[in-house]
């Protein structure tokens, strides 16, 4: 395999541990330059809408978030009422291998979409899925702020560049 084939994976606690925790502590973290910084656009703009950064060493049906989630939006919530990020896995606790405490926690969403401006369809699945990790306070499995990362994965080549 060549270099630039290489895919980069990057494990649950190292994104607790290498880019959630610094950024939330104002400090500089480890993949920077992976991850696109957004308010909380990241749940009221349809995924494809998103800015992507891209890279050779990186998925092409993956991008890096770095957001807000906005307390008023609940999961069940429509984005303009063209679709919605929808609950697809409950919190599953991020633990520490060095320590085995609970460090954050992870959440898998999917996106649903209805037809363009027919607020009254249903919704229908897409391939557009999103895992949030958001950190916990120290020892408490209580989350720390709005602060959050995501990965957002599209399983359909027509969205990948």
């Amino acid at each position: 395999m060549q270099a630039e084939e290489i895919i980069c994976r990057v494990s649950d606690e190292e994104i607790i541990e290498n880019y959630l925790r610094p950024k939330i502590n104002g400090e500089t973290s480890s993949i920077p330059r992976y991850v696109v910084e957004l308010a909380e656009e990241l749940y009221t703009v349809e995924p494809w809408l998103l800015p992507r950064q891209t890279a050779p060493i990186l998925n092409p049906g993956e991008w890096f978030y770095f957001g807000k989630r906005n307390r008023k939006y609940s999961n069940l919530e429509g984005v303009h009422c063209e679709g919605s990020w929808i609950l697809e896995d409950g919190c599953i606790a991020v633990v520490s291998k060095e320590t085995g405490e609970e460090i954050g926690g992870t959440t898998r969403f999917r996106y649903y979409y209805r037809n363009k401006g027919d607020k009254e369809s249903r919704l229908k699945m897409s391939n557009w899925f999103m895992r949030e990790y958001r950190l916990y306070y120290k020892s408490r499995r209580v989350f720390n702020g709005r602060q959050v990362f995501c990965i957002i994965t599209c399983n359909d080549e027509h969205f990948i560049e």
